[in-house]
């Protein structure tokens, strides 16, 4: 391994594995190593629901490549087991622990990538070491539940958190026969979503036995010998076996905290640069330029992680990128029922001093004479006057997370909806109506914009 250029990166997701091997391919010969708190780098974050459901049946396969291809074939140095514990900018100088034995020591570096992503909130009553509560986060996280789900067979579960992990976790549970409990402090679950495509994950859940209890807090636990036997929530006491405490996440910043910004987040400019010379940062642990918001904001998703970590790591290797910016799109699938939104909620336009009109329309998914063919809701928000459209929201139980990837192509592009109309999409009876939702619910704006 060469030294002309020392690299190294501190975290093993997404982002970290995405800078290492950006940094590799840009200069085969620089010194690159890998810090990684946990027991695994390289594997698919998203997938870990699926493998506590059963859909996926061995974690390995959410392996994207093997520990092997890293050190063998990419020539990088990964040091699982270890956490960065310090910097000292002046010495460039990262100080290292390792996690199992406690041994110290200094890794020095021409180019630092600070990946270390975010780590889950939990609440002040659940910061204690209950065998039947979890977190879920990492690999470790989801062996350690599937361990606990093996060798107990617990027969109930309360989710606390209606967010994204939450409902996916919710699900995991019910399709392993479990009496599944959701308690969400907000009026609605998904809060990225609109309330009127967020309900649909609502009806969905319900449908399924799931019990979905919102605008109610857990306030703390009923426990016998280290054991959680219910969940206190306002005037109720939920029985429980097993507790997953998904309130949220935090961006981890310890190492370079001065630079978070409002939102606890680091601050980097447009080649994932932050303010200290030679040190990147990318993936959860930063904001991202929304390019419809027009500022930085907080949204940690896996493709952002993946896109900053390569922008990071190609910089960090000498090469000049650029982060173009994100539109804020995401997607998920509970039971039969899609989910994506791109651009800004109508909160988060006005947040960003943008006056809208917005409409929401329930069209077909395919024609309405063909077998299968289900309702899809979607809403679009447009700016007024202009008639930009900012944002998008669909759910139904068809090609929705497809579609929406054709609103992020005119949010994108600063598409007008009287431009966005008169695109040419696809139609044949089997996969959409003549009007397909897309286009049906621009129509429908446009009429009220130009009323």
């Amino acid at each position: 391994m060469g030294d002309s250029n020392r690299i190294v990166i501190i975290g093993g997701g997404a982002a970290g594995m995405s800078a290492a091997t950006a940094a590799r391919k840009v200069d085969p010969h620089c010194g690159i190593t890998v810090c990684e708190r946990g027991s695994a780098v390289a594997y698919a974050h998203c997938g870990l629901p699926y493998f506590i459901s059963g859909i996926v049946k061995d974690h390995r396969e959410l392996f994207v490549y093997p520990f092997e291809h890293f050190r063998d074939d990419l020539d990088i140095d990964v040091l699982l087991h270890t956490e960065a514990t310090a910097l000292d900018h002046g010495r460039r100088t990262v100080t290292v622990r390792s996690v199992r034995d406690g041994a110290v020591h200094d890794l020095r570096y021409d180019s630092l990538v600070i990946a270390t992503g975010a780590c889950p909130v939990t609440p002040s009553y659940a910061e204690f070491g209950f065998a039947n509560l979890f977190t879920f986060r990492t690999m470790d996280d989801a062996l350690r539940l599937s361990d606990y789900l093996s060798r107990r067979s617990p027969g109930k579960a309360l989710v606390i958190g209606g967010g994204l992990v939450g409902v996916l976790m919710a699900e995991a549970f019910a399709l392993r026969g479990m009496d599944t409990v959701i308690i969400e402090m907000r009026d609605a679950l998904l809060p990225e979503f609109e309330e009127e495509i967020a309900g649909k994950a609502e009806e969905v859940l319900r449908t399924k036995g799931i019990s979905v209890f919102t605008g109610l807090s857990a306030s703390g636990f009923d426990c016998e010998n280290g054991i959680i036997r219910g969940v206190r929530a306002g005037r109720y006491l939920f029985e429980a076996d097993l507790v997953l405490c998904a309130s949220g996440i935090r961006p981890e910043t310890l190492l370079l905290g001065e630079y978070a910004g409002k939102s606890g987040a680091l601050e980097t400019d447009d080649r994932m640069a932050t303010p200290v010379r030679g040190v990147y940062a990318c993936g959860d642990c930063t904001t991202a330029y929304h390019t419809t918001a027009g500022r930085r904001l907080y949204r940690p998703l896996g493709t952002t992680a993946n896109r900053q970590g390569r922008v990071a790591g190609e910089n960090a290797a000498g090469r000049y990128s650029i982060f173009s910016g994100i539109a804020g799109t995401q997607a998920l699938k509970l039971f039969e029922l899609e989910m994506a939104r791109t651009g800004l909620s109508g909160e988060e336009a006005k947040q960003a001093g943008i006056r809208t009109v917005d409409a929401t329309a329930v069209s077909p998914s395919v024609a309405t004479y063909i077998p299968g063919s289900h309702p899809i809701t979607t809403k679009v928000t447009v700016e007024a006057g202009s008639g930009r459209v900012v944002g998008a929201q669909m759910a139904g139980c068809g090609e929705v997370a497809k579609r929406i990837d054709v609103f992020v192509s005119i949010i994108q592009n600063g598409m007008r909806v009287g431009d966005a109309l008169n695109l040419d999409l696809s139609y044949t009876p089997r996969c959409s109506p003549i009007w397909d939702p897309v286009l049906y619910c621009l129509k429908e704006v446009h009429k009220k914009l130009n009323r």
